[in-house]
């Protein structure tokens, strides 16, 4: 070893090398959780199934042959059954107490009877078609007015959920970031620090190493 060399070496054990940095960056990470508010939810539910049921409503209003409708078409062949039966014996009797029999007079009557009813059987099943397809239509706006609310609601929950996650996911790069940056900045420094030493020790062994000469010479 040089005379510099043993100088330099002389001078590193009695002031000793800088420690290197080191130092743990790590932090604790915690995502963030969004839970949607229940009352929310609630509503949204309930908006759903109260959607569910006026689409059945409507489903039994637009369906001829739905239990609804029957009922109602076999309510009026009732009161039209009946209508005529009351009818027919009030002729009769009628024709009765002017003392004409049930004969001929009685058959046409009874055919001009049959004839009214079946003209009150076409309105009367136009009257109920007629009135099944307004409900229908009152029906199915109240249907999709409620899954258009629900919808809404839904699709609230799904928009804080994903901003959620998209926080989560910039903070997970924020934090990724942050600790590659911090390691490479602390080896960067020991590696200066470390130059900046073995310089320093070179020039301060040099310096003395010539004064040493200079003397003895």
């Amino acid at each position: 070893m040089s005379f510099v060399g043993k100088v330099g070496s002389f001078i590193g054990d009695v002031f000793g090398k800088p420690d290197k940095l080191d130092h743990n960056f790590n932090y604790e990470f915690n995502n963030s959780n969004y839970n949607a508010n229940p009352n929310l939810l609630a509503s949204a539910n309930n908006l759903n199934n109260m959607g569910n049921k006026l689409s059945g409503q409507y489903d039994q209003m637009i369906d001829p042959n739905s239990q609804y409708n029957q009922s109602q078409y076999a309510q009026m062949g009732q009161r039209l059954r009946d209508d005529t039966t009351a009818m027919t014996n009030n002729m009769n009797a009628q024709l009765a107490q002017r003392g004409v029999g049930g004969g001929g007079m009685s058959k046409l009557l009874g055919s001009a009877n049959l004839n009214r009813v079946g003209e009150q059987w076409r309105l009367n099943n136009q009257a109920i078609a007629n009135n099944s397809m307004n409900q229908a239509g009152q029906f199915g706006n109240m249907a999709m007015s409620a899954f258009g609310q629900a919808g809404n609601m839904y699709g609230q929950v799904d928009a804080r959920n994903m901003q959620n996650n998209q926080f989560n996911t910039q903070n997970l790069n924020d934090y990724n970031q942050a600790q590659n940056m911090s390691q490479f900045n602390m080896k960067n420094m020991n590696l200066q620090n470390a130059q900046n030493y073995q310089n320093n020790m070179l020039s301060l062994a040099g310096g003395l190493a010539g004064t040493f000469i200079g003397r003895k010479g």
